[in-house]
């Protein structure tokens, strides 16, 4: 029978510079072999295609359940390179490439004006060659067996859409803002679809999910290497710092009703905090430690993430 793994540190997540070339899933590994015993489960927070560097957020410590705040309300902002007049099979400079010219490219400024049209509501369906699931298994299994899923369009939403430098008639530089669960590589698609061109990415880099910047990031030489000190407390962030939720204390018998998955009612809390902009808010414990995860509905308060004491 395995070992049960005790977790000794609360809920953590590390901002890490993923470099291209690597997996995720990779990185994920790195931190699990290297981060001292007793970080608990680990997982990350959104995932980068293999060709593309920047923010991954790492979570230990049991916040990896909080993966749904994350792709709930969490916009991504991206910096790119894309290539016009090859087309390639996964959308990026790892697929197989062909040449089609069908037209010249325009001047940055019709790009731009192709790129404020499309801000906004935005239908996007995930390209073959992506981690959205069929099925229980991801569309790249069935791609690579020369089997193509189609999946329905699902709204997103682009919220700044930016040409930087127009490099001759091959390679554009842009900014793009988008909400959660969009694939860079088939919004440049559909923007050359736009100008009867064809296109893929050179380069994808994540500079920020939400408001959380990767210049805070952990750099390559600064990942946890094991056997050598590394604190893992300092190095990371507790949850509640990406999401300013209102925190609420509970007394002892509160605090027992709700660690045992219990409902509770607002006029049961001595020191309620204002709900503003959100239904969600912390429990913490003593020394201001989070202890989980409540949404407030019709003045009754449900746990949804309940974090064990450590």
């Amino acid at each position: 029978m395995p070992k049960k793994v005790v977790c000794t540190i609360p809920p953590r997540i590390f901002l890490v510079e993923k470099p291209a070339g690597i997996h995720s899933g990779d990185v994920l590994k790195h931190f699990k072999y290297h981060l001292p015993v007793g970080f608990g489960k680990i997982g990350h927070l959104g995932t980068l295609d293999p060709f593309a560097e920047g923010l991954l957020l790492i979570a230990v410590g049991q916040a990896a359940r909080l993966n749904f705040l994350f792709t709930e309300g969490m916009t991504k902002t991206y910096e790119a390179r894309g290539i016009f007049h090859f087309k390639s099979s996964t959308g990026d400079c790892a697929g197989e490439l062909s040449e089609i010219r069908q037209s010249n490219v325009p001047s940055i400024e019709v790009i731009q004006e192709k790129m404020d049209s499309m801000i906004g509501q935005y239908w996007q369906a995930p390209p073959y060659y992506s981690a959205s699931k069929h099925e229980g298994r991801p569309l790249y299994e069935y791609a690579r067996k020369g089997i193509f899923i189609d999946k329905p369009k699902v709204e997103r939403n682009i919220h700044e859409f930016t040409a930087l430098e127009l490099f001759g008639e091959e390679e554009v530089a842009f900014i793009s803002k988008v909400s959660s669960g969009t694939y860079i590589r088939t919004l440049f698609e559909d923007l050359c679809d736009e100008m009867n061109l064809v296109g893929y990415l050179k380069s994808l880099k994540r500079l920020e999910v939400g408001s959380i910047s990767l210049d805070k990031a952990l750099s390559r030489d600064r990942w946890p290497t094991r056997g050598e000190s590394f604190d893992t407390l300092k190095e990371s962030f507790c949850p509640s710092e990406f999401f300013d939720f209102p925190k609420c204390s509970l007394n002892s018998a509160l605090e027992k009703r709700v660690l045992n998955g219990q409902r509770i009612s607002l006029v049961d809390i001595e020191q309620m905090p204002k709900l503003t902009n959100t239904n969600y808010m912390w429990y913490v414990g003593e020394g201001d430690v989070l202890r989980g995860l409540a949404e407030v509905v019709e003045g009754i308060v449900r746990p949804i993430i309940i974090f064990p004491k450590i």
